[in-house]
Formats: structure tokens, sequence, C-alpha cells
């Protein structure tokens, strides 16, 4: 996925916190990639709760849209 950190290339070069930054950031697109295939395949339920990013998506009484 475009966008995604290496984790391991981010723990050698600054340290520990760079590693958790790109950690979340992975979370992050992987989260909101299972939103856009669920609303994609027109899944019944849409995990926008999976992740901060992702629930800032969430449009209240239609899910099916984006904002």
């Amino acid at each position: 996925m475009a966008g995604s950190e290496n984790i391991e290339q981010a723990g050698q070069a600054q340290g520990a916190q760079n590693k958790m930054q790109a950690r979340k950031i992975n979370q992050g697109n992987a989260a909101l990639k299972r939103v856009v295939e669920s609303m994609a395949n027109g899944g019944g339920n849409v995990p926008f709760r999976d992740n901060k990013l992702t629930m800032l998506l969430q449009v209240k009484g239609n899910s099916s849209k984006l904002c």
C-alpha cells in the first residue's frame, strides 16, 4: 500500500518513538483499506470504529457515503 512505513528502518534511524509512529501509520492505512474494501464490496458492516482515522469518515445516518 502506498505510504506504508518500513518499521525496521524507522526503528534503526531515529529510535523507538519513530518506530511507534511508523506502526501507527501502518495500522491506520490497514484500517482505511478495510473500510474502502468493505464499502466497495457492498458489505453490510463497514468497520469505521477500527481506527480514529476511519471514524472520521463515518457519516451519521448513511454509512454508504464518504464525506
